[in-house]
């Protein structure tokens, strides 16, 4: 015996919003990590190119004004970083598998 329900019956919005919010909590997750090796790639090269540059003489560089820049960047990335948080969790049925996609998507990236 057969029984043909329709698709809105076999998966309610609920359970839409679970796998919505895995999948895109999985792909924030893996982009994000991505995004933070490249970053920390860049980073690194760039470290090593003043460090170049000052060891040759070619440059000096402003270690403290770099530091304080770097302390005042980070403390927008923080907030900023809230702020997108508070965004993609807004509601209740997302959040939990938002936050365990993004823990599989960073582990996996």
């Amino acid at each position: 015996m057969r029984i043909d329900l329709p698709y809105q019956q076999l998966l309610p919005e609920t359970g839409l919003q679970i796998g919505f919010g895995f999948l895109t909590g999985f792909v924030a997750g893996y982009a994000g990590k991505k995004l933070i090796k490249l970053l920390a790639i860049l980073l690194g090269l760039l470290f090593l190119t003043l460090q170049v540059l000052a060891a040759g003489g070619f440059i000096t560089v402003n270690w403290s004004y770099i530091q304080q820049t770097s302390e005042s960047l980070y403390s927008e990335v923080e907030r900023s970083r809230q702020l997108w948080w508070q965004i993609l969790t807004d509601q209740l049925p997302f959040v939990a598998p938002f936050g365990v996609g993004f823990w599989v998507g960073f582990r996996k990236g």
